[in-house]
């Protein structure tokens, strides 16, 4: 698996090789960047600027989570383009009231960046891989994504 990287330096997330060899397209979570494959509508990594600088430094734990993909279910994702990005909250409004003013939380013991609201009971969790995930509200919203970076350079 390629390495997730969190670099404190330039404020971004990425990964060490690109590996995507199928075409792509992007929902943004603010400067953050949800990487999809065109064909599936199944979230690929994410990546881009995200300066976590100032995110609330505090205890997160992961909720328990079920392994899986997470594909998109609420939104006409065959619309969208090769390359493309578009707005998360402008493709799927419901997730306004999740990311529209989000807090990025930091548990730099654990290595663990959260965006979004918090998992309640009744919410679905995903992890889709070791790097990345996603949980729902009961409606199937997307409502936070928690990342954990394979490395972190400082």
């Amino acid at each position: 698996m390629n390495k997730m990287i969190y670099d404190f330096t330039t404020h971004s997330l990425y990964y060490e090789n690109e590996d995507i060899d199928v075409p792509t397209f992007s929902l943004a979570i603010d400067t953050l960047e949800m990487v999809f494959e065109v064909e599936t509508g199944k979230l690929m990594r994410v990546q881009g600027f995200f300066p976590i600088i100032r995110a609330v430094s505090c205890n997160i734990d992961i909720p328990e989570w079920e392994e899986g993909d997470y594909l998109i279910n609420n939104i006409d994702f065959s619309a969208c383009k090769q390359n493309e990005i578009y707005d998360l909250i402008q493709k799927d409004p419901q997730t306004k009231k999740y990311f529209e003013k989000f807090v990025t939380k930091f548990d730099k013991e654990k290595g663990i960046i959260q965006i979004g609201e918090e998992m309640k009971e009744g919410d679905v969790g995903i992890k889709v891989n070791k790097n990345i995930m996603c949980g729902f509200d009961e409606n199937s919203n997307l409502k936070c994504l928690y990342i954990v970076p394979t490395e972190f350079v400082l």
